[in-house]
């Protein structure tokens, strides 16, 4: 989940408790996952015991409410979410020279604000902000001048990170037609009723969080960024599939996925 959520149902489902030790395994080599209890605490371990619901955000002190299994944080403010589409853009580009901890410092000194502002940085912005040297400055500016400005439909809503957009929630939409930035932003909830596996409940949530969130996309487009044409299928030898594009590459991760949809199959995401 986002990491403005709490897992709340996990603990109530696996009695969990402060102290206890777990076995994770690593979901589709990258998620980690809690599969069992191996050991329940003690008193003897004198390290915790039982655990205290949240009921405010740890990053703005926000309320918390439940939302099946998770904790949400209702402001729509919340630094965690800006932080959440910046990382998004990160992935999504494969920009693998850019760590948390730089993200973390360049947020909470002003500097990144949204994800578009990675390209307005400077080098002397990595240098003063991001607690990093000159070369790596240097370094870092260069992969983003040099890096391509063109995203899928998709790829855009899964930085602007609205909420109940998921990557095959987006996929869905493109596939029932609403193929440009125009028709996903001038959505209405009578628009969406009849797309499979869209309700009316997910349909009124979309099309707030588009009107909220619309504001990363323009953003994006204001420093250079454009909207690629789908590509169309040229074989089918793959419809019928899904796949989940996941873990370490041989490749971009983008020539898997246009390997994918030229050929049929569906592409689908993690959570």
């Amino acid at each position: 989940p986002p990491p403005s959520t709490r897992s709340e149902g996990l603990f109530e489902e696996m009695n969990l408790e402060v102290g206890d030790e777990v076995v994770i395994s690593r979901r589709n080599d990258v998620i980690p996952k809690v599969e069992k209890v191996h050991r329940k605490y003690t008193e003897v371990d004198n390290i915790g015991g039982g655990c205290r619901q949240l009921w405010s955000c740890d990053r703005c002190q926000g309320k918390l409410v439940r939302e099946g299994r998770f904790m949400m944080c209702l402001n729509k403010k919340c630094p965690i979410r800006n932080m959440t589409s910046i990382e998004a853009l990160l992935e999504i580009l494969e920009l693998k020279d850019f760590g948390t901890n730089l993200v973390e410092d360049l947020i909470s000194s002003g500097a990144l604000k949204g994800p578009a502002d990675w390209f307005r940085l400077t080098e002397h912005d990595i240098v003063t902000h991001g607690n990093r040297g000159t070369g790596v400055a240097k370094k870092l500016i260069a992969r983003l001048k040099a890096q391509s400005r063109e995203l899928t439909v998709v790829q855009m809503l899964q930085i602007a990170c609205i909420d109940g957009f998921s990557g095959s929630k987006a996929t869905m939409l493109v596939e029932a037609g609403f193929d440009t930035l125009d028709k996903i932003k001038n959505l209405k909830v009578t628009d969406l009723t009849d797309v499979p596996g869209i309700g009316e409940v997910l349909s009124v949530q979309l099309v707030e969080g588009i009107q909220d969130r619309w504001h990363i996309v323009d953003d994006m487009l204001k420093v250079g960024f454009t909207v690629k044409e789908p590509k169309k299928m040229t074989d089918s030898r793959l419809s019928g599939y899904g796949f989940v594009i996941t873990g370490k590459l041989s490749k971009p991760r983008k020539e898997f996925e246009q390997v994918v949809t030229e050929n049929g199959g569906k592409l689908k995401w993690v959570g």
